[in-house]
């Protein structure tokens, strides 16, 4: 700003090529490129940047880690077995449905004659 201020011309200019400066800066900002921030050896062909977080990462204890294991364990064995019963059960209602229509009695009589 202070070199333009040095070279001749109206003010009017200088001012509205500051305010389109500072708009130019605003919207780099919001992008997340900072100003001035460059190596000193190499200016304009190094950016030095930062990353930061918030919060930092949790550690994850033994029994919590245990907790987890034993709740998803519990879970899927649990439908398994209760599937397990449930294919058991309809097996075995359909063995009774056969020796009650004498099913098997029918098929070796057939096969016999």
């Amino acid at each position: 700003m202070n070199d333009l201020k040095s070279r001749g011309g109206a003010i009017g200019d200088y001012i509205q090529l500051h305010d389109k400066i500072l708009q130019v800066e605003l919207q780099l900002q919001e992008l997340g490129v900072e100003l001035g921030n460059f190596d000193a050896e190499n200016e304009f062909c190094t950016v030095k940047f930062s990353l930061f977080e918030a919060a930092t990462a949790q550690r994850i204890g033994f029994g919590q880690r245990i907790k987890v294991a034993l709740e998803w364990t519990l879970k899927y064995y649990g439908m398994l077995i209760f599937s397990l019963l449930g294919l058991v059960t309809f097996i075995f209602i359909l063995l009774l449905i056969v020796d009650k229509l004498k099913v098997v009695n029918l098929v070796t009589n057939k096969l016999n004659e």
